[in-house]
């Protein structure tokens, strides 16, 4: 897989001229990389209005062959779409997702990229990490976040990094009692299209089915109806 670039961007309400120059010549060493490159965050330029097609700094990213990929509304309030994604290589993104979760008054903006998930080489073991389920219960984990001293981040008014730090971790306290991170050996990064669920529940009954007889007679019968 080749390098890949990706660029946070806050660009403050009232920022001049001056300050998009400042903020398109650091962009543009990304892209001088030569690296698939994306730049994503709060532009605070509102992509509906058709002038901002003539701002300084949409028009640098242009200038550099990149493509804007969110076109729908970021900040409700204002019902304007001021959170941008840009992009070098449109082809490779799958997804555009403006997920509507009240963190603040801006909406977060989230892609996914394509990757090419092939099968292990030989004797070798791919292990992944994944949030377990299993026994989630949405209504208890609502509540726990209810419960957590959530004003400690009030106290941390002058350094957004600790601040960061501080609501990351009280968070991940709640999410790791009621979804603890496991790992799992796998042949794949992703199943392949044709693998629905119903195929992999028929499957792991029949690798039931198949312990079960062994369980019983010692010796597996592939001839009985149940195998």
């Amino acid at each position: 897989m080749k390098p890949i670039l990706v660029a946070g961007v806050y660009r403050p309400p009232d920022t001049n001229m001056a300050t998009d120059s400042k903020l398109e010549d650091i962009l543009s060493q990304g892209y001088f990389e030569g690296k698939e490159f994306y730049a994503l965050g709060d532009l605070n330029i509102n992509i509906h209005d058709p002038s901002a097609m003539n701002h300084q700094l949409v028009q640098g990213l242009h200038a550099m062959s990149m493509t804007q990929l969110v076109n729908v509304t970021t900040r409700p309030a204002s019902n304007t779409c001021l959170d941008h994604i840009w992009c070098t290589t449109e082809d490779n993104i799958v997804r555009i997702s403006v997920p509507q979760i009240g963190l603040s008054d801006h909406f977060p903006v989230c892609f996914i990229r394509k990757f090419n998930g092939g099968l292990c080489r030989e004797k070798s073991h791919l292990t992944i990490k994944y949030r377990c389920f299993k026994m989630f219960d949405s209504a208890k984990f609502i509540k726990d976040l209810e419960n957590v001293p959530w004003q400690k981040l009030a106290a941390i008014d002058t350094d957004p990094d600790a601040a960061l730090d501080t609501f990351e971790r009280l968070f991940n306290d709640v999410i790791n009692d009621h979804a603890p991170m496991k790992e799992k050996r796998v042949k794949l990064w992703r199943q392949p299209p044709w693998m629905k669920p119903e195929i992999l529940s028929k499957m792991k009954k029949r690798d039931r089915l198949l312990k079960e007889a062994i369980n019983v007679s010692g010796k597996v019968n592939r001839n009985t109806e149940e195998w």
